[in-house]
């Protein structure tokens, strides 16, 4: 995706990178996907116990959103995130932190922000949190609530109605893009 149309007169690209699609799995993931597959487990044997014994017609349909979230639950997820991975890009530019998909562009300021970084174990990839806010309680940040802990494991179709963090999400070769946004926070600001 292109990035260089969104750039303002008086700023430069300093990195610009995208998440690797190839990383399936966040810290989220070590909770949800026990709880997935019970979920999924038990509305399929609900259902299939229903449908079986010729229960009500109610009791068929209503088991129905069940099997359907479980199934998105366990595959769906992963699906939607790597198509979502797949239509991102992000930018670090000389005064503020993009990002960008087909239908969007993203943007938060780089001077004076909180910045939270996430090395995956083996170094080869990390996720960044820009700034913090207050929209999950009084002085809370997202990189201390749930919704820095599930955000980037394919639940964010779930949370529309709640502010998801402004992040880059399994980047890869980190040093590039952490050279660059150190760059961008020791200039001084235009």
């Amino acid at each position: 995706m292109e990035l260089q149309g969104h750039l303002r007169s008086d700023e430069q690209l300093l990195w610009h990178g995208v998440p690797d699609q190839r990383v399936w799995l966040g810290p989220g993931d070590a909770f949800l996907i026990p709880f997935s597959v019970m979920w999924c487990a038990f509305a399929v044997f609900w259902e299939s116990s229903v449908v079986a014994g010729r229960g009500p017609v109610f009791a068929e349909v209503w088991g129905v959103p069940f099997v359907a979230i479980g199934a998105y639950f366990v595959v769906g997820r992963f699906a939607y995130k790597r198509y979502r991975k797949g239509r991102t890009a992000y930018g670090i530019t000389s005064q503020r932190a993009l990002i960008a998909d087909p239908r969007s562009l993203s943007d938060m300021p780089l001077q004076h922000q909180p910045v939270t970084v996430r090395r995956a174990r083996d170094g080869r990839h990390a996720s960044i949190l820009f700034g913090t806010t207050t929209g999950l309680g009084r002085g809370s940040a997202f990189r201390n609530s749930a919704t820095w802990f599930y955000a980037n494991t394919g639940m964010d179709p779930l949370a529309r109605g709640s502010s998801m963090p402004f992040a880059f999400y399994d980047v890869a070769d980190p040093d590039a893009m952490l050279a660059a946004l150190d760059k961008a926070r020791t200039q001084p600001a235009a």
